[in-house]
């Protein structure tokens, strides 16, 4: 170097103690540096100063806002706790102390130098400090000892046999350290940090590293010149306690790499959104980029701080650490949560000294812990699983332990908070961060941001973060963290709920119970278990209430999206009530949520009481259990009901609807042949929602048979041979299909029987006679329905005569429309067929046709197998519905003449 650290900084400590002289009236200044030993001295901004043991300290320019009264003793190596495995002691120790914490920027830290003892190791050297456990952020209490040993990176002056470290705190009650050597630690040297580089100084200017400065100046920024180096957005990790030399393939450039990737994806994750992280630097160089990096530490678990553990953060010392037991990588959640932390400890009001005791963990680790999840970034909140159990409502919100520490399980409120609102990380915990980490802040914070709803404070997000996390569950925590709503989940519940039995048979007095008390930020939960023991229903009462400021709700203990248990408004209610029935037998479970949902309120206790209202029920009287009923049968409906209020009673038939009320000339009409069931169901409106009784009979549906006439047939008790005969029947089947109204049968199902044997199917029966005289001729009809009952015609009994000499007229059959058809659509077609013959072999001359509509209209046609327009189209006579009558008349070639007749209905179609 070209010149001496030592001189440099007597220089500059004689101008900075000349200044201070002229400024700070009963401080200690004077000529020189202080003698060694000498407690009490003032280290002023640019200036510096000498304590025991050689040691020297240094504020460049922009680290001290105002002098600062500093001791630097001589002081004994602690043996508790021990050293890290590691590392052993070289030189004497001392202590450190000031007349107030002082935490520093990063940019702008003092410079701490040390003599190097003539039988040290240069290489293998580090700074160990002595700092309280829970300076380990935030407030991590360390399982062993209330102390631990962080170790500080450093750099080797060889020209003045010195080892400089960047200071970022200062504390009131002292720190004790020591120069230690230890595998892995490997400090650079200034000779090898003389480079040709231009880099900003504390001060915000750019100078030149490889020139020295004039004493009195900018000496100072070249006390710790590789501080201002370039700075890279990047990471050089070290492995500490992994044996000497350590074992690469336990803590090696693969654990390494994979470190780094963590951070870098946290950082992405991260810092755009959010403040830098607060980590220590050290000069490096990674990927052949030489420059100022962070530093993070992999340290081998059980040794050092990584006493059953998984990783920590020191905030005097801005070291992150992530404890790695030698198997596989390291852990991805534990870098990503020690680095958020690294994030929260670089905003002002969460710093190390300026809130020291007003930090909250269940803000610091509950924040950090969702971060934990690779899936979470500044945009998305998802709960992390990995050795997290759900967080337990009656467990006070800021509650901290040592152990198991429900500070890390509250992340569960912050992911609700985040995604009950439809807001971020961002939005939500950067805001706070600048406010603080106090539940005070938490409040300030809901109150003023817009990302919450407007009005929304900390009370109202804690009632509706415990209905979700033991109850409701309507809010995704991932991981399937939760129950199904309306459940209670006891895994949101430390211990089992206090409970109460109440039997609804057997008393008549009301039981009341005291619960609490019950402190800020808390819920419990309370089991009201219900049982029946009498013969007849009865209807019960469960009430909660607590004071005007408390929260009360019950909940049915049933997944269902039909009670109240979803979709409910935030507002709060300091009481409840529910009236349920219980039926002989039956057992009920109520649940009680009670929550003192109040920042800085008074202890509330609550009254749940429980009580018989009455007997209730119903009975069905109409129908009688078991009856049957013919199809189509009108039955009345009755039931006998059992409540003192005014009630709603319902019918179904197999579950649907039928009616309400009591029902008179209505109820089974509608339904087909079989076996149904009648049910009654009768409710009463409460207070707290509806309570409904039922009952039910079974009856029974009878077939009913069909109906089958004839409706055209030859004339007379004769028929001649060679004659045709045309016999028309109509079957009626009444079926449920048509409710029983219309026709259901289908006449195409019609069978004939001629002399006992079937010879055709459908409505009209055209027969040719070919018996001769003397010979009997039985005609008969039959039409069999859905359910197999059959239904016959009389037997039409004919004598076959012979056939007269002379003309005969011919034999005519309308065979379209069929008898009894229906037309009912607009603008359709009617097709006009007959079916004719000359017995005496000759030929059908002429068809004539006459359609006569129900007002008396009428209309001919000529021809056979003729298609006609219908209403509103061509042929007005069709427009009025109704009965019409179609009659054809056939003439043969010798002026013979025969007629046929049929009729049909007309609907208006749509």
């Amino acid at each position: 170097m070209n010149a001496s650290l030592r001189t440099f900084l007597r220089v500059v400590a004689l101008a900075a103690m000349a200044a201070a002289t002229l400024s700070l009236a009963g401080c200690r200044t004077g000529e020189g540096s202080p003698p060694d030993g000498d407690a009490g001295q003032m280290l002023a901004p640019g200036g510096s100063l000498s304590g025991d043991r050689g040691v020297q300290l240094g504020a460049p320019e922009g680290s001290l806002e105002a002098p600062v009264e500093v001791a630097i003793e001589a002081a004994s190596v602690p043996s508790e706790p021990p050293l890290p495995s590691e590392a052993r002691a070289v030189g004497e120790a001392v202590r450190l102390s000031s007349d107030e914490d002082r935490d520093l920027r990063g940019e702008t830290p003092l410079g701490l130098a040390l003599p190097i003892p003539d039988d040290a190791d240069a290489s293998r050297l580090a700074l160990a400090i002595r700092l309280p456990a829970e300076d380990a952020a935030p407030d991590r209490f360390h399982p062993t000892h209330d102390r631990l040993w962080s170790i500080l990176p450093g750099v080797v002056d060889p020209d003045d046999e010195m080892f400089v470290v960047r200071l970022r705190a200062l504390a009131e009650a002292g720190h004790e350290m020591v120069l230690v050597e230890g595998d892995g630690y490997a400090p650079p040297s200034f000779d090898i940090l003389e480079i040709e580089e231009t880099a900003e100084d504390g001060a915000g200017r750019a100078s030149r590293t490889a020139e020295p400065q004039q004493a009195g100046s900018l000496e100072p920024q070249r006390f710790l010149r590789f501080n201002f180096r370039k700075k890279r957005e990047d990471f050089v990790i070290k492995c500490a306690g992994f044996g000497s030399p350590p074992d690469p393939s336990v803590c090696g450039p693969g654990q390494k790499s994979a470190v780094r990737g963590y951070l870098r994806d946290v950082y992405a994750d991260f810092v755009s959104d959010f403040r830098k992280p607060d980590l220590a630097r050290i000069a490096g160089e990674v990927g052949g980029q030489k420059g100022s990096y962070y530093l993070y530490k992999i340290r081998k678990d059980g040794t050092g701080v990584c006493d059953g553990i998984g990783g920590m953060y020191v905030a005097p010392t801005n070291l992150g650490i992530t404890c790695h037991e030698g198997l596989g990588t390291p852990s991805e959640n534990t870098t990503r949560m020690e680095f958020f932390h690294a994030i929260q400890f670089n905003y002002a009001p969460i710093s190390w000294h300026k809130l020291a005791k007003t930090r909250q963990d269940w803000i610091l680790e509950g924040t950090a812990s969702f971060v934990e999840n690779p899936a979470s970034n500044a945009t998305t909140a998802i709960r992390d699983p990995q050795e997290r159990s759900l967080r337990e409502v009656n467990i006070a919100v800021e509650e901290t332990r040592d152990g198991d520490d429900p500070a890390y399980e509250i992340q569960d409120f912050w992911v609700y908070l985040i995604r009950a609102n439809g807001t971020t990380p961002r939005a939500a915990l950067d805001p706070l961060f600048k406010r603080g980490a106090t539940t005070e802040d938490v409040d300030d914070m809901l109150r003023a941001n817009s990302a919450v709803p407007s009005g929304y404070d900390l009370e109202e997000a804690h009632w509706g973060w415990v209905r979700n996390q033991a109850f409701e569950a309507t809010v995704t925590q991932g991981n399937g963290a939760l129950n199904a709503s309306c459940v209670f989940d006891p895994a949101a519940f430390e211990g089992s709920p206090e409970q109460i039995s109440y039997d609804v048979g057997s008393r008549s007095d009301e039981l009341t119970r005291s619960v609490g008390p019950i402190g800020d930020l808390r819920a419990t939960v309370v089991e009201v278990q219900l049982e029946n023991s009498s013969s007849d229903t009865q209807l019960a009462r469960v009430e909660a209430s607590g004071s005007l400021d408390a929260r009360v709700k019950l909940y049915r203990g049933v997944s269902s999206a039909t009670t109240d248990c979803v979709n409910v408004s935030r507002s709060r209610s300091n009481e409840h009530e529910l009236e349920l029935s219980l039926d002989p037998g039956q057992n009920r479970t109520v649940y009680a949520l009670l929550s003192n949902s109040d920042i800085a309120g008074p202890i509330e206790t609550f009254d749940v009481r429980v009580g018989t209202l009455e007997a209730i029920g119903v009975e069905i009287t109409e129908p009688a259990d078991g009856a049957a009923f013919p199809e189509g049968t009108l039955v009345g409906f009755e039931a006998d009901v059992r409540f003192s209020g005014t009630y709603e009673l319902d019918w179904s038939t197999d579950g649907a609807y039928a009616g309400a009320g009591g029902i008179t000339g209505a109820g089974t009409s509608l339904l087909c042949p079989d076996a149904h069931l009648i049910t009654a169901e009768a409710t009463l409106q409460t207070g707290s929602g509806p309570v409904t009784v039922s009952d039910e009979v079974a009856i029974d549906i009878e077939n009913r048979e069909p109906s089958i006439a004839i409706t055209d047939r030859p004339s007379g008790d004769s028929v001649e041979e060679d004659a045709r005969v045309t016999v028309r029947a109509r079957a009626d089947d009444r079926s449920c299909s048509t409710g029983h109204n219309a026709n259901s049968a289908d006449q195409r199902e019609i069978d004939w029987y001629v002399n006992g044997s079937q010879v055709a199917s459908g409505a009209t029966l055209i027969h040719d006679v070919n018996a001769s005289p003397g010979s009997a001729l039985d005609i008969q009809a039959e039409y069999t329905d859905e359910a197999g009952a059959t239904a016959k015609t009389e037997v039409l009994a004919y004598d076959v005569v012979e056939a007269p000499d002379g003309p005969r007229p011919p034999n005519v059959t309308i065979v379209h429309p069929p008898d009894g058809d229906t037309l009912y659509r607009p603008c359709g077609e009617l097709r006009l067929e007959a079916d004719a013959e000359d017995p005496d072999g000759g030929t059908i001359d002429a068809y004539d046709w006459v359609v006569s509509g129900p007002t008396g209209f009428s209309k001919s046609y000529q021809g056979n197998d003729i298609v006609i327009r219908l209403w509103t189209c061509s042929e007005p006579i069709f427009n009025e519905p109704g009965d019409f009558d179609i009659e054809v008349t056939v003439t043969d070639d010798e002026g013979q003449q025969a007629s046929s007749s049929i009729e049909v209905t007309v609907i208006p179609g749509t």
